[in-house]
């Protein structure tokens, strides 16, 4: 027995170099996930301090290459930096990046792109991008002896300014999802989402047809459209982008209160929960502030008016419509100009039909129409008429499917709407 002494401590040795190569190669990727993890940082504030400085008050909203304008070239960040001189927003992000720790020399590197075009990251349409890269070359220490000196490690962020919710978002996966024959012009910065995969998610029929987005909005469409003419979408849509989900899915619907009857001979009305069909066809009705629970729908029709009043008991100083049967029937030229509430959990929210209501509903008020807030018809077909070229309405229109008829203004997307935040986001 005495002659197997020793055995122990040949068998460590023996695999002494194997194990010291594992722990090597522990150590070694270690050190590179940490590294890698400051590249991330870098990345991400680079990108998001160039998007930043980008949509600062007074920024030109167009593609240049001085300090007034948005810097859509390739950028690599000086070797010496500056925070008294600043040339583009590029350089803005640069100055972050040196803030983390990372210059553009030695063994590290940063690079930014910016570009209003299609951006790296599938599945958004931002109004302008930037693209930032921190790469970092470390050396191996236990990992050398196996000739494998450096270790290159690199991370790509970009971040976006992302339009603050588009004007239209139809949910029909099938089919046409928005149909039109007159001219509807959406204007300053909100665009169109129609999630349908058809050949005809969006169709205009005839040639006055034109939906115009502008302020940096874009045309979104999970399939194809249908025109007379390519121009009658401006600027050309994008085609086969990923479907957006119901942007309002989660909201609580409100609860139903004791009985209220309505009496067609009433000028004011109050919030609750009205049995009876809201129905008018002269004269004017005004809503006072608050949260009116639709049982049976509403409909004005003929030279009939509705209103609401600014202010109220709820201090929100507007109304939220919310019809569980029935329908919305606004037709026969009515004139109406209601507001969403400003505060309270139903913000920004204008009209809302339940989801367990698929009747089509219509809202087509003409030139004499102000509907400030959002229509909410998640599973219901909406027929849309109204507004006047020039003038403020800032409407939300989420629906199954969406008919424009006539001519239709939208100036902007609902305003207060508390689902939707504008402003500047790290998107990868």
């Amino acid at each position: 027995m005495r002659g197997r002494k020793g055995q122990a401590a040949l068998f460590v040795t023996m695999t002494l170099t194997v194990s010291l190569g594992l722990i090597g190669l522990v150590v070694d990727i270690g050190w590179a996930y940490w590294r890698k993890e400051a590249c991330a940082t870098t990345a991400n504030s680079a990108a998001f301090a160039a998007v930043a400085a980008a949509t600062a008050t007074g920024m030109t909203q167009a593609c240049g290459t001085d300090a007034t304008h948005w810097d859509c070239s390739t950028y690599s960040c000086p070797t010496t930096l500056s925070k008294t001189s600043i040339p583009n927003n590029l350089y803005n992000g640069c100055l972050y990046a040196q803030q983390n720790g990372f210059l553009n020399t030695g063994r590290q590197s940063v690079s930014l792109t910016g570009g209003t075009g299609t951006p790296p990251v599938p599945g958004v349409s931002p109004a302008y991008w930037v693209s930032a890269t921190a790469t970092e070359t470390i050396p191996t220490l236990f990992s050398a002896v196996l000739g494998q000196y450096w270790m290159q490690v690199s991370v790509q962020s970009v971040a976006a300014k992302l339009v603050a919710g588009a004007c239209i978002y139809t949910l029909s996966p099938n089919g046409t999802d928005i149909s039109m024959n007159g001219t509807t012009s959406i204007t300053t910065g909100c665009g169109v989402y129609a999630d349908s995969s058809g050949n005809s998610a969006i169709s205009i029929v005839g040639s006055n047809g034109q939906i115009t987005a502008t302020g940096g909005s874009s045309v979104n469409v999970v399939g194809q459209v249908s025109t007379h003419d390519p121009s009658q979408i401006s600027p050309s849509p994008n085609l086969n982008v990923s479907p957006v989900s119901d942007p309002l899915a989660g909201m609580t619907p409100p609860a139903t209160g004791s009985c209220i009857t309505f009496n067609s001979n009433q000028t004011t009305i109050s919030a609750g929960t009205y049995c009876n069909q809201i129905s008018i066809n002269n004269g004017s009705l005004t809503l006072s502030p608050g949260v009116y629970i639709l049982e049976a729908g509403i409909d004005i029709g003929g030279n009939g008016t509705i209103t609401n009043t600014t202010t109220g008991g709820d201090g929100s100083g507007g109304v939220m419509l919310y019809a569980t049967g029935g329908t919305f029937n606004l037709h026969g030229g009515p004139r109406y100009a209601l507001n969403a509430p400003t505060s309270g959990p139903y913000k920004g929210i204008l009209a809302w039909q339940d989801k367990s209501d698929t009747q089509a509903s219509s809202l087509a008020g003409g030139s004499t129409m102000l509907a400030n807030g959002v229509l909410y018809f998640p599973t219901a077909a909406l027929t849309f008429n109204g507004g006047t070229s020039g003038t403020s309405t800032d409407t939300t229109i989420v629906s199954y499917t969406l008919t424009l008829v006539g001519n239709s203004y939208i100036s902007a997307a609902a305003s207060s709407w508390a689902t939707v935040s504008a402003g500047n986001y790290i998107i990868q």
